[in-house]
């Protein structure tokens, strides 16, 4: 560990799987702290020393009916809950 903290990387990929002819997965990359919550991109690196990070996949659930809405909402409930649970 250097003076800036160590460094994170990560990566994101997603397969639309057997079924469909559209991805209906969603990935999550967020960095935040107690101020602040920012999406990430699939792919980066970063140093986590003043900020927390949180990574997810929602599976869009292969051939059930609006899969990829399911997954969104998965995606945007921990966008929006994950932070709060940690002022």
């Amino acid at each position: 560990m250097n003076a800036e903290g160590s460094r994170l990387r990560w990566s994101a990929r997603t397969d639309r799987g057997r079924f469909r002819p559209n991805n209906e997965d969603s990935f999550l990359a967020l960095e935040f702290n107690a101020k602040e919550v920012f999406r990430l991109g699939r792919f980066g690196e970063q140093t986590h020393h003043a900020t927390d990070f949180a990574f997810a996949v929602s599976d869009g659930m292969g051939g059930a009916n609006a899969g990829e809405f399911a997954s969104r909402i998965a995606v945007e409930k921990i966008t929006t809950l994950l932070p709060k649970a940690f002022h």
